[in-house]
């Protein structure tokens, strides 16, 4: 394997490593140092020293050495901890992320850790305690899962032993030689625990290595110490059995005398095993798990696979989908033509169709579920982001995740992060009031922003809700009024909700003053314009001294989707289909001009009405008052607006293929797809059609006769 193929797989899990360490110092802030997390944290940074060293990033191995001293401390409870600490970590953190980004633009790092290898050993240094003595009694180490386990092994006829043993300081690889010394112990006994565990062994440590096994067995314990003896090659060992709930030592031995040896043929060396002492098996007892450690679940095999590989996988899939559309159209038209005596050739072929599609339908399932991911790894940016603001602008701030195991289409997780940053920025900075003025209302001390993630149909939403103050529509008002956003006029004719999505306009903003957090009405409109990107829609609902609630809806994936076709005048278009909210045929006479704009009543609501061919100059069809013209209704939010249509073709999954840079945007088409017959049909960009509702006001009313 080269360098490069060992770059990639270092980055990767550098940045697994890196994520893992975030979270766990967040929790380890949450719950003051648990055994489980501390042990979490310690096995990422020794991950990350080992993974570094081998790729010889010294700066990145030195770091990651230096938190480890303090995490051990903590884990040994040494060390307290505080917010001090968790803020040396997260800055240890973000000097890691930089030394990463460095390797993946310059396959190298380098940087000053002079200040934080520093500040991480001024912690520690005035909880430094000399070593503890060895005393007659062994401090037990072993969890309560481990000790229990022990107790059903002695019910079994099995002895249970703890053992402490000492590797050299002149061995050099003292972590092979503990995995020796414990596949040596095992070949007599089983062992339950040991303290330390293999990834927690620091090859860098000075001064001998203490290793202490909780072992259950069933030989008598002089044959047990000639085991142990022998492997230990005449190094001090100390033998416990457990008695009265505690380890005392039977015989224990001071680190300066040898065990007895049975001498053999006057050499002094250690006599062999009683083979007929040994067990002809040794029972398997039940798994533990290691110090702090969760216990370990079986999990499914998995493999990395390239990005570009699944991206020419989906786009191979979408050329079988366009074809498998194709082969049913030309069954249809070849039944048409063949005579009554090949029915049964027919018959075949439409079964060997239908097969196809079934197979072509799961393999385009499958490889869609091979790109979708979890929404947990964007969320998982966003609590440290939210506690690092928090501290910045003074506000105890509680962010709540729901609904990590969501999945969407990769692409999509990376379009929608930033949006995301920007509300859950603008929530913490504007949305949630300062301590006091909550107290005032009524409120709990501690802010809370909720963002959640779930599947809608096919669709997925995500909402982002605060308990702040909510957005006052008269004050949205005349901020646009002062930026000259809006005139009198129109501000006047607004309701309140139309007051409220002036944020989304751009160079809208309310903060007085310009910070790096707000303030210089850049957020909301990109927001806007990233998820129309997406082909997804964006809500505002808000309740003065309540809250605000941001609602966004995104399609699951942007590669294939289920569209409805529609004709207008020769050309067929497709709407997708999520967006379609009804569709019906109304009387010619039974459309009106309000005000200039073209609109319909349809149960109770007015609707306004858009005629396609006007905004791509083709004719409209020419009907009376009482012919029939199709309507489809689409909405996006709240908000519904009906399309006028020639026909309506039907609904089919289609292919999205993107215009090119060619081409460019073009207002009110997404993209394009290839249907059955070879033609090319293009796709509607909801957001853009409601763009042209607005272009069509000022309509004279003869236009409406048609």
């Amino acid at each position: 394997m080269n360098r490069d193929e060992l770059m990639k797989f270092f980055l990767e899990e550098a940045d697994e490593q890196l994520q893992l360490l975030e979270q766990e110092v967040l929790k380890l802030e949450r719950d003051g140092g648990s055994d489980s997390t501390v042990q979490c944290i310690f096995r990422a940074a020794h991950t990350l020293k080992g993974s570094s060293a081998a790729m010889g990033f010294d700066a990145m191995k030195n770091l990651t050495h230096e938190m480890e001293n303090v995490l051990d401390r903590i884990r040994g409870g040494k060390l307290k901890v505080g917010e001090p600490i968790v803020n040396a970590l997260f800055l240890c953190l973000d000097q890691l992320n930089d030394f990463k980004r460095q390797i993946e633009e310059q396959g190298q790092c380098a940087g000053e850790t002079g200040p934080l290898v520093q500040e991480l050993r001024k912690l520690i240094a005035e909880e430094e305690r000399p070593p503890t003595p060895v005393s007659e009694e062994l401090d037990d180490p072993f969890d309560a899962e481990e000790r229990k386990v022990l107790e059903e092994a002695k019910q079994e006829g099995f002895g249970g032993w703890a053992v402490r043993l000492r590797i050299a300081e002149a061995c050099e690889m003292k972590m092979a030689r503990a995995f020796i010394l414990r596949n040596r112990i095992e070949e007599c006994s089983k062992v339950i625990g040991m303290r330390p565990g293999l990834e927690q062994i620091d090859e860098e440590s000075e001064g001998p290595l203490e290793i202490r096994y909780l072992i259950a067995c069933l030989k008598e314990r002089e044959c047990l110490e000639q085991h142990l003896s022998a492997i230990m090659e005449g190094e001090p060992v100390e033998l416990f059995e457990l008695l009265d709930e505690k380890l005392r030592p039977l015989g224990a031995r001071k680190e300066s005398e040898p065990l007895r040896q049975e001498k053999q043929d006057g050499a002094g060396a250690p006599a062999a095993d009683n083979d007929e002492a040994l067990p002809a098996a040794v029972p398997v007892l039940p798994p533990v798990k290691a110090d702090g450690e969760e216990p370990r679940k079986i999990t499914g095999q998995s493999v990395r696979v390239d990005v570009e590989r699944l991206e020419n996988l989906m786009n191979l899939v979408g050329e079988l989908v366009i074809d498998q559309t194709r082969i049913a159209q030309v069954g249809s038209i070849l039944r048409d033509l063949v005579h009554a005596d090949a029915d049964d050739t027919m018959d075949e072929f439409d079964s060997i169709a239908n097969h196809i599609s079934r197979v072509v339908g799961e393999l385009q399932e499958s490889v869609m579920k091979t790109r979708m991911l979890p929404i947990e790894q964007l969320f998982n940016r966003f609590p440290r982001m939210i506690r690092d603001l928090a501290q910045k602008i003074g506000k105890p701030i509680d962010l709540v995740l729901e609904g990590r195991e969501t999945e969407l289409d990769r692409t999509v997780i990376e379009e929608i992060g930033d949006p995301l940053i920007h509300l859950l920025r603008n929530s913490a900075d504007h949305g949630i009031e300062e301590r006091e003025k909550r107290l005032a209302a009524g409120k709990p001390e501690t802010g809370t922003i909720r963002l959640n993630a779930l599947h809608q149909e096919n669709q997925v939403v995500l909402t982002i809700e605060d308990d702040g103050a909510g957005i006052d529509a008269d004050k949205i008002k005349q901020s646009a009024l002062s930026k000259r956003l809006v005139t009198e006029a129109q501000a006047a004719q607004m309701s309140e909700q139309e007051l409220i999505y002036l944020i989304f306009a751009p160079g809208f903003s309310t903060a007085k003053e310009i910070s790096d957090i707000s303030g210089r009405g850049v957020g909301m409109d990109i927001v806007r314009s990233h998820i129309e990107k997406l082909n997804g829609i964006i809500d505002v609902e808000t309740k003065p001294g309540e809250g605000t609630k941001f609602t966004i809806k995104l399609p699951l994936t942007l590669a294939i989707m289920r569209g409805l076709l529609i004709r207008i005048h020769s050309s067929t278009y497709a709407l997708p289909i999520s967006s379609v909210a009804e569709i019906m045929r109304l009387p010619r006479r039974e459309i009106h001009s309000i005000k200039g704009q073209m609109a319909v009543r349809i149960r109770e609501q007015v609707l306004p009405l858009v005629w396609i061919h006007d905004h791509f100059n083709v004719p409209r069809p020419a009907v009376r008052g009482d012919d029939n013209v199709f309507i489809v209704i689409v909405g996006a939010a709240e908000k519904r607006i009906a399309l006028v249509v020639d026909e309506l073709v039907g609904n089919q999954e289609i292919v999205v293929k993107s215009m090119g840079s060619y081409v460019g945007k073009v207002d009110g088409i997404s993209g394009a797809t290839i249907l059955g017959d070879g033609g090319v049909a293009l796709i509607l960009d909801i957001t853009g059609i409601f763009g042209l509702s607005g272009r069509e006001r000022g309509l004279p009313h003869d236009d409406l006769a048609g």
